[in-house]
């Protein structure tokens, strides 16, 4: 790179760093803002990456307990008369029941 290339390759990263447009820039140099874009382009000085704030993306979350399915009852069937028993009932009062049920009691 020659001298030339050096100081306008200086001159175009303080034009990047500096956020103005290159029409802006370039009367700064005594030069047009073509002139200033032609010689970023002939010597390829990166812009310079700027970082975009990224917003953080949020989604409203229900959290739904799975209802236990419907338990199928167990028929029971004693003198013409029905009784519905499901998991977890107490032997003690399905016999009473089925006492009562049949006239025992």
């Amino acid at each position: 790179m020659n001298s030339k290339q050096r100081k306008w390759a200086k001159q175009v990263a303080q034009w990047r760093k500096s956020g103005l447009s290159s029409e802006e820039y370039g009367p700064k140099l005594g030069v047009t803002g073509r002139c200033v874009r032609r010689w970023a382009q002939k010597l390829k000085v990166a812009r310079p990456r700027r970082q975009r704030a990224r917003e953080p993306r949020l989604m409203r979350v229900e959290v739904v307990t799975a209802a236990p399915a419907a338990e199928q009852p167990v028929v029971v069937q004693v003198g013409g008369r029905r009784v519905a028993v499901v998991s977890g009932f107490s032997k003690a009062t399905l016999a009473a029941v089925l006492e009562v049920v049949e006239g025992r009691s």
